[in-house]
C-alpha cells in the first residue's frame, strides 16, 4: 500500500509523489529565494516531485528562535496534535538551498552517508 507525500507548514500544502508504506525513503524540500519569487521544491527519493511560489497560504517561516518540528507539531494552533506514524533518520537542515544534482548526489550516496 502507499500514501502522497505531503509537505505543510502553517498553511498551504504542497503534495508529490507516493510513499510505499514500510519502506524508506529519502524525502527533501528546498526553499529557494533566488528569482522573482521564492520557491519550494518537494523531492522523493533524489527527484523532484513539486513545486510551488511560497506567495499565498503556502510559506516555509520559522523564524529566529522559533520552534522547528520534523514529523509532527505538538501545539498546532487548532490545538490538535499531528505526528508522523513512522521514523525520521538523518535528519539535516542546511544554511542554503541545495541543488537538485546534490539532493540526487545524498540519495545515491544510499548507506554510505551524505555527500560533500
Amino acid at each position: 500500500t502507499s500514501d502522497p507525500l505531503t509537505f505543510s507548514q502553517w498553511g498551504g500544502t504542497l503534495q508529490g509523489g507516493t510513499l510505499t508504506l514500510n519502506s524508506w525513503h529519502h524525502v527533501a524540500i528546498v526553499l529557494s529565494t533566488g528569482g522573482s519569487q521564492p520557491t519550494l521544491t518537494l523531492y522523493l527519493d533524489g527527484a523532484m516531485t513539486a513545486t510551488g511560489s511560497t506567495t499565498g497560504n503556502l510559506v516555509l517561516n520559522t523564524p529566529d528562535g522559533g520552534m522547528l518540528y520534523l514529523g509532527g507539531i505538538p501545539n498546532p494552533p487548532d490545538g490538535t496534535p499531528e505526528w508522523l506514524v513512522g521514523d525520521v533518520d538523518e535528519a539535516a537542515v542546511y544554511a542554503r538551498a541545495l541543488s537538485g544534482d546534490e539532493i540526487r548526489g545524498i540519495y545515491e550516496a544510499g548507506s554510505l552517508g551524505k555527500c560533500p
